[in-house]
C-alpha cells in the first residue's frame, strides 16, 4: 500500500535548481556587461577631459608658425598622477596650417598650407589620447594667430 508523501520529488528539486541556475547566469551576465560599460564610459570621460585640457593649453600658448623651418613645438600638459601609467597624449601634437580664405563647403574643410608658403594665421590642432597604448580619442580644434 502506498502512503501519501509530503515533499518534493527528485525531478521537482532538479528543475528548481536548474531554473535557479539559469536566473543566476542571466543576472551575473548582466552585471558583467554593465561593469564593462561603466569602465568604457569612465575611460571615455577621462580621455575627453585630458583632450580638452590639452587643447586649451595649446590655445593659451604663443602662436608658433609651423611653416618655418626649425620651428618650436607646442608643449604638452602633464597628466595627473593616477593616470600617468595608463594614459598618454601623442607627442608631438598634430598641427596643420590652413588657409582661412579657401574653404570648401562640400567637404567642409579649409585648404592646407605647406612648408614655404605664407602662414595665414589658422591652425588645426589634433590631439590623440591613448589608454594602455590603444587610441581612445582623437580631438581637433582651431587656433588663430592673434
Amino acid at each position: 500500500m502506498l502512503k501519501s508523501q509530503n515533499g518534493f520529488s527528485t525531478v521537482e528539486v532538479l528543475l528548481a535548481i536548474a531554473l535557479l541556475g539559469v536566473v543566476a547566469v542571466a543576472y551575473l551576465s548582466a552585471l558583467s556587461t554593465s561593469s564593462k560599460a561603466l569602465m568604457l564610459a569612465d575611460e571615455q570621460a577621462t580621455a575627453e577631459s585630458l583632450s580638452r585640457a590639452q587643447l586649451e593649453y595649446v590655445k593659451n600658448q604663443e602662436y608658433i608658425n609651423y611653416l618655418e623651418a626649425g620651428h618650436a613645438e607646442y608643449q604638452l600638459i602633464s597628466i595627473p598622477t593616477p593616470y600617468t601609467e595608463v594614459y598618454s597624449i601623442s607627442d608631438p601634437i598634430t598641427v596643420k596650417s590652413l588657409d582661412p580664405y579657401n574653404y570648401d563647403a562640400g567637404t567642409q574643410q579649409y585648404d592646407e598650407l605647406y612648408s614655404g608658403e605664407e602662414d595665414k594665421g589658422l591652425q588645426e590642432i589634433t590631439v590623440h589620447i591613448y589608454h594602455q597604448s590603444k587610441l581612445v580619442l582623437e580631438t581637433s580644434a582651431y587656433k588663430m594667430k592673434p
